[in-house]
């Protein structure tokens, strides 16, 4: 057997780890409506105080666009607080 032999159990593996916990973690924030896109970036600010909208999304791996969406969904939810950057108003911090 060759490494290319066990790479679709292993890959099979890995889908299925990732389904638990994604059934999991729904399961468990289902209460709060907390999505796992929402939980990324949140987890990934929590390190990063004051980071701009484009550095965030190219951090976590999801386009400008749909991370601005998360954004403003956690902002209405009171989790997050955008503020103007104070050297150039047109970003978001």
């Amino acid at each position: 057997m060759n490494d290319r032999d066990s790479d679709p159990n292993l890959i099979a593996l890995v889908t299925d780890i990732q389904n638990g916990l994604a059934r999991l973690f729904r399961e468990r924030t289902r209460h709060i409506g907390l999505s796992r896109s929402q939980w990324r970036v949140l987890s990934a600010m929590s390190s990063r105080p004051g980071i701009t909208q484009t550095e965030l999304a190219d951090l976590v791996g999801i386009g400008r666009a749909p991370v601005g969406k998360i954004i403003d969904r956690l902002e209405v939810l009171r989790w997050v607080e955008r503020r103007s950057d104070p050297r150039d108003r047109r970003i978001n911090r």
